[in-house]
């Protein structure tokens, strides 16, 4: 027991200097921020252009552009209406396509007017007016085929239906941006009109062709 609590004066030192080395902190400082600390930045701005990215994602779409774009879609299936007016075989078709035709004229008639009033120097961006013309194209072709399988009412029927609906969503889109009320009238006039006809083309059965 005694021979346990001796110590040896000159070896007392070196074994308190060995445990305040054991005790001590091991890593050294820097002027450099840490692994960690870096990770954290990191993901920090990786949250940030998150919300950024988000938030222009959910931001509000251009009420004119949308507007003009709805505007050159009418104008469009204005052109293919009148265009295919004399090829059409059906005598209900043919009347429900000419109703089609004033229809689309006065809401294209309407929704110009707003554009301008809006805008005295409006005029139809180029992107549209190109996006439009290809349209109208793939259109016109997709008739054309149909006419040349003697299939042009029915296909011509269906696909107008298709375009009325397309061009309800647009016009519901514009609507729930809550625009002033003499757009809000000529989008609740516009759908009320052409509703019934897109149902009617919907309904078509078809001439013998």
């Amino acid at each position: 027991m005694l021979k346990w609590l001796h110590m040896d004066h000159d070896s007392a030192p070196d074994r308190s200097i060995d445990y305040l080395n054991q005790i001590a902190p091991q890593g050294k400082s820097s002027l450099f921020p840490s692994k960690l600390v870096i990770f954290g930045l990191g993901a920090a701005l990786l949250v940030a252009l998150l919300i950024i990215i988000v938030g222009s994602t959910n931001s509000k779409p251009n009420l004119t552009v949308q507007t003009t774009g709805l505007y050159a879609r009418l104008q469009t299936l204005q052109t293919i209406t009148s265009s295919e007016q004399n090829y059409l075989k059906d005598t209900q078709l043919r009347a429900s396509n000419s109703s089609l035709t004033l229809l689309l004229s006065n809401s294209t008639r309407d929704i110009g007017n707003y554009l301008t009033a809006a805008d005295k120097k409006f005029k139809m961006p180029q992107g549209i007016q190109q996006s439009e013309k290809a349209y109208l194209d793939n259109l016109t072709t997709k008739f054309n085929d149909a006419r040349l399988n003697v299939d042009l009412d029915s296909t011509y029927a269906r696909e107008m239906s298709y375009q009325l609906s397309v061009v309800h969503t647009i016009m519901s889109s514009i609507y729930r941006l809550e625009p002033s009320k003499s757009l809000s009238d000529i989008l609740v006039t516009a759908n009320d009109n052409l509703e019934p006809l897109r149902q009617t083309f919907a309904d078509f059965s078809g001439a013998k062709e």
